[in-house]
């Protein structure tokens, strides 16, 4: 009850077709016809055109999440890395590649991203595995010992000191008060309830129910 009757939705048009390159990115002067196929850079021999079964999205999403294409993967477990150590294997995860520095850890980042595609291409399944390790349990107290191999910790022998996020934050206050709603699903709603911050509803116009972020 309260849910929006409708949702938006992308749907291909009847004649899908292929465009030209605009010349120095100007509409009024168009170049030679681009074919709708992946990246050359990232493709083994010749490349198939898209087209078979619609506009090429499902194609183009088929090839980025394929196990031909192990950058995909790479990418996306530097930056889930990220989201739990506050640092990554790649120091730059807006630039990976041959102009980035190599990985700290390389063995690491190939044992996670295959695991990823053996996982099914599954997020939650990598959160699993990664904050259920022993690395991720680690105490954040300093090592005389590894400090002064590894200083920066770029092989992660301890844990970092991060900031918490806000929805931790509210939601570990209102645990400690016993008063935090673990209800499930639903609709969202504002802050001034007790269910958890995830379930808080936000606006299009970058301001959360309830709060006043332009005070």
């Amino acid at each position: 009850p309260g849910a929006p009757v409708r949702v938006h939705a992308l749907y291909d048009v009847k004649k899908p077709r292929d465009y030209k390159v605009f010349n120095l990115g100007d509409p009024k002067s168009p170049g030679e016809v681009a074919p709708r196929r992946f990246l050359e850079l990232l493709s083994k021999g010749k490349r198939a055109e898209y087209g078979d079964t619609g506009s090429g999205r499902y194609e183009l999403a088929r090839d980025i999440a394929s196990k031909d294409n192990p950058l995909t993967a790479r990418v996306m477990m530097n930056r889930v890395w990220l989201h739990h150590f506050g640092e990554t294997f790649v120091a730059t995860p807006e630039d990976f590649g041959n102009q980035s520095d190599a990985p700290a850890n390389q063995p690491l980042l190939d044992y996670l991203a295959a695991r990823f595609m053996e996982s099914g291409w599954s997020l939650k399944e990598m959160h699993r595995l990664i904050m259920t390790s022993n690395t991720y349990q680690q105490e954040s107290i300093a090592s005389p010992r590894n400090a002064a191999k590894d200083p920066y910790n770029k092989l992660f022998w301890r844990q970092n000191v991060q900031r918490l996020e806000f929805e931790a934050i509210r939601d570990s206050i209102l645990a400690i008060g016993d008063v935090l709603d673990r209800k499930s699903k639903g609709l969202p709603d504002n802050l001034s309830s007790y269910r958890r911050t995830i379930y808080t509803l936000v606006d299009r116009e970058g301001s959360l129910q309830g709060i006043d972020l332009a005070a």
